[in-house]
C-alpha cells in the first residue's frame, strides 16, 4: 500500500517539478539560458507629468521549447519603480504602447523627480527558469527638460557600404514630432543620404549609401507643438585622416590651483584612445576622453607630447594615431602683472533641470575687470563680470571643460580652465508596487509595434 501511495504523490508531483525547471519526467529538459535585454544599466530619462514609454522593451531571449506562445512572468522584484510607472506586458493600448511577442514595456506618467534603482525578473511560465538584471530610471523635476536634440557626433562612413545612424531628441509629450533639415554653410547630406523626415517619434535616422567622400555640414530641426530645436552636424564621408584639434598652446593656470584640460581629436573613428609622453610628473591622463589634470602644480612651463589612436580595428584596417607637442604655462599669483584668477577649476557641482550660477573670481593687477569664456556649451553664459550661468531648462545632466578669460583696465590677460559636472537628479527612496504582470502572444501570434510611436529602431551609441 505504501509503494502506491508513494508512486501516486510522485505521479502528482511530476508535472509541478518540471514547471519548476527539473525537468523530471517531462521528456525535455528547461532551459538555462533563458535572459532579457538590455542587460542591465539605466533607462531614458523621463520627466514628471510628461508621458513615459520605453522602447523597445524588454525581450526575452532563449525561451523554452515547451512555451511557443511566449507566456512570461515579468515583475520587479527589488527597489520601486519611479511613482506614476507601471511593467507594461504586450503593451497597454490606452497607453499606446502595444509589443506582442511576450515582451514587456514600462510607461505611465511619472509623478515624482528622483533616481530609482529596481530589479526586474522574467519568468518563463512553463519551464520555470527565472532571470534578474537591475535597472535605473532618472525622473527630471517638471519643466526642466526642453525639447532638444541630444544626439552627438554622428557616425564616420566609409564611403562604401550602406550607412545608417539615428538622431534623439528629449519626450516632452505625446507624438507627433516632426523632423526635417536643411543646408549650412553652403554643404548639405551627402550624396546617396537622406533623413527620414516621415518620422513622427522623438528619433530619426540619416541613412542610405553615400556616393561621394567629403565632409558635409548641415542642420537637422525637430518641432513639437509650439517648440522646437535645431543642431548642426559635420558627417564625414570617406577616411579624413585622424587629427588632434587642440592648439599647441595651452591655457595657463596659477601656481597652487588645480588645472583641468581636455585635449581633443576629430575625423577618423571614434571613440578615441590617448596617450601621453613626458607628462609631468604629477599630471594625469585619463586615456579615453584626453582629459589632463594637476594638482596644485608648481610655476613654470610643461611641455609633453599626447599621441591619440582612433578605434579602425573596428572598422577593418590598422588603428590611426597621430602626435602633437603641447606647452602650458603655470604662472605664479599675479602672474608677473599682478593679475591672477583665484577660482579653482572644478567648479561647484550642479543638479540637471535645476539654475546654476557660480561667480568667477580674480585679484591684482588694476580694476575693473572683463571676463570672456570660449567652449562653453550652447545656453551658458559668462558674463563681463565674471558670473557663469545656465538656465535650469538647459542644465542637463552632463560634464565639460571651458577656458575663462579674464581682463584688467591695463590689458593684462589671465586664462584659466575650468571644469563642471552636472549631476542627475539625487537618489529618491520612492514607491511604487512590485506586482508582477503576466505576457503572452496566445495562439494568434505576435503582435507589432504600432500607432509609429517610434518610426526607427533605437539604437544607443557613445559620442
Amino acid at each position: 500500500m505504501r509503494y502506491f501511495v508513494l508512486a501516486a504523490a510522485v505521479a502528482l508531483l511530476l508535472p509541478t517539478l518540471a514547471a519548476q525547471g527539473t525537468g523530471i519526467g517531462t521528456g525535455q529538459q528547461a532551459s538555462n539560458n533563458l535572459a532579457f535585454t538590455p542587460e542591465g544599466g539605466q533607462l531614458d530619462y523621463g520627466q514628471v507629468g510628461l508621458q513615459y514609454w520605453w522602447y523597445p522593451g524588454f525581450e526575452a531571449t532563449d525561451i523554452h521549447q515547451s512555451n511557443p506562445d511566449k507566456m512570461l512572468n515579468w515583475r520587479v522584484v527589488s527597489g520601486a519603480l519611479p511613482p506614476g510607472l507601471k511593467l507594461i506586458p504586450d503593451g497597454d493600448i490606452n497607453l499606446g504602447v502595444v509589443l506582442g511577442n511576450g515582451n514587456c514595456a514600462i510607461a505611465g506618467y511619472p509623478l515624482e523627480a528622483g533616481t530609482w534603482v529596481f530589479a526586474v525578473e522574467c519568468r518563463d511560465n512553463f519551464s520555470g527558469v527565472a532571470v534578474q538584471q537591475e535597472y535605473s530610471i532618472v525622473v527630471l523635476p517638471q519643466g526642466s527638460v526642453p525639447l532638444k536634440i541630444t544626439t552627438g557626433n554622428l557616425a564616420v562612413s566609409d564611403g562604401q557600404a550602406f550607412y545608417d545612424d539615428t538622431i534623439y531628441c528629449t519626450s516632452v509629450g505625446v507624438p507627433p514630432y516632426s523632423w526635417s533639415w536643411y543646408p549650412q554653410a553652403g554643404s548639405q547630406l551627402p550624396p546617396g543620404l537622406s533623413l527620414d523626415t516621415s518620422a513622427t517619434g522623438v528619433s530619426t535616422s540619416i541613412s542610405g549609401t553615400p556616393t561621394q567622400d567629403g565632409e558635409y555640414h548641415f542642420v537637422v530641426r525637430v518641432d513639437h507643438g509650439s517648440n522646437t530645436d535645431e543642431k548642426a552636424y559635420r558627417l564625414v564621408v570617406g577616411d579624413l585622416p585622424l587629427a588632434i584639434v587642440s592648439p599647441s598652446t595651452l591655457p595657463s593656470g596659477t601656481e597652487g590651483y588645480r588645472y583641468v584640460y581636455a585635449i581633443e581629436a576629430s575625423q577618423g573613428f571614434a571613440p578615441y584612445r590617448w596617450v601621453a609622453g613626458n607628462l609631468p610628473t604629477g599630471w594625469i591622463l585619463e586615456s579615453a576622453t584626453g582629459l589632463i589634470t594637476a594638482e596644485a602644480p608648481a610655476a613654470g612651463v610643461y611641455t609633453f607630447d599626447m599621441r591619440v589612436y582612433d578605434s579602425r580595428p573596428n572598422q577593418g584596417g590598422a588603428a590611426a594615431t597621430v602626435t602633437k607637442s603641447f606647452s602650458v604655462t603655470i604662472d605664479p599669483p599675479g602672474g608677473g602683472t599682478g593679475l591672477s584668477i583665484t577660482t579653482p577649476a572644478n567648479l561647484p557641482v550642479g543638479d540637471a533641470g535645476m539654475d546654476y550660477s557660480t561667480q568667477l573670481s580674480a585679484s591684482g593687477g588694476t580694476a575693473p575687470y572683463v571676463w570672456s569664456a570660449t567652449g562653453l556649451p550652447t545656453s551658458w553664459t559668462l558674463d563681463q563680470a565674471g558670473m557663469l550661468s545656465a538656465a535650469g531648462t538647459d542644465v542637463l545632466p552632463t560634464n565639460f571643460s571651458f577656458t575663462a578669460t579674464v581682463a584688467d583696465s591695463t590689458a593684462a590677460t589671465q586664462s584659466r580652465a575650468f571644469y563642471v559636472v552636472i549631476d542627475a537628479p539625487s537618489a529618491n527612496g520612492g514607491s511604487g508596487g512590485t506586482g508582477g504582470c503576466v505576457a503572452g502572444t496566445g495562439a494568434g501570434g505576435g503582435f507589432v509595434i504600432l500607432l509609429g510611436l517610434l518610426a526607427a529602431a533605437r539604437r544607443r551609441r557613445n559620442s
